[in-house]
């Protein structure tokens, strides 16, 4: 799901390709819904039920099927949101599903470059975008936290998330919310950024399940804080 630029959230479908659980029957004994993606230009996705053959079709800003590249994905979702950030509004993006439904490897896969996710095409973009401006002296800065157990905790903390005292959510009179005492990390390439997801994603807290081996029990949520400066009357934004 993105939350736009124009005030409106698009919500997009990747259907995966199956894996081999599911190929050999699937954990519920293959009673599991069966996906069809129907044409692109409909920008719909029909479920079909196995107990009563009928079919539910939904409708949505895109589908991406399994044949759906990396690349394809960020130009459609997320490339947009960088491009209001860079224009001094606010944008998210976020992934929902259960797991083992490929969140992680649309969102945060590093490597290899070409089947890299939406995180660091996101990050490439913006320190593309800070060389092609250097009068605009673009600064980012980083943070890194899982809500676990309803709890927000600090990935990049000084102290690991199990041992911190939880952080608090804070709200401000005019309405902003903010995490009390969240660290944040000055970051200026996109090595930077790299090596402290490094770091925090090995902090999260994570389960096997029967869909996947290495589920986060977690929450995780990025915060990119981008600002610039105005060529023309020198303030920041």
């Amino acid at each position: 799901a993105l939350a736009n630029s124009d005030d409106r959230v698009s919500v997009f479908v990747r259907v995966r390709p199956l894996v081999g659980v599911e190929l050999a029957g699937g954990p519920d004994g293959g009673k599991a819904h069966k996906c069809v993606v129907l044409e692109p230009a409909s920008a719909s996705l029909a479920l079909e039920t196995p107990w009563d053959a009928r079919v539910y079709s939904f409708a949505y800003d895109a589908v991406f099927d399994t044949t759906t590249p990396q690349d394809a994905v960020y130009a459609a979702v997320a490339a947009p949101v960088v491009e209001a950030v860079l224009e001094g509004r606010n944008g998210t993006v976020l992934a929902y599903g259960q797991t083992g439904t490929g969140k992680t490897h649309t969102l945060a896969k590093l490597e290899p470059l070409a089947e890299a996710g939406i995180i660091p095409r996101a990050v490439a973009h913006i320190f593309s975008y800070a060389a092609a401006h250097p009068d605009q002296d673009v600064r980012v800065v980083l943070s890194l936290l899982q809500l676990y157990r309803d709890a927000p905790q600090d990935l990049l903390a000084r102290r690991a998330p199990d041992t911190a005292p939880p952080l608090s959510i804070r709200q401000l009179k005019g309405g902003a919310v903010y995490v009390q005492g969240l660290s944040k990390h000055p970051v200026d390439s996109v090595d930077a950024v790299l090596e402290l997801l490094d770091i925090g994603y090995a902090r999260r807290a994570i389960e096997s399940t029967r869909l996947n081996d290495v589920s986060s029990r977690a929450h995780t949520i990025l915060r990119l804080e981008v600002s610039r400066r105005d060529p023309f009357s020198g303030s920041r934004t």
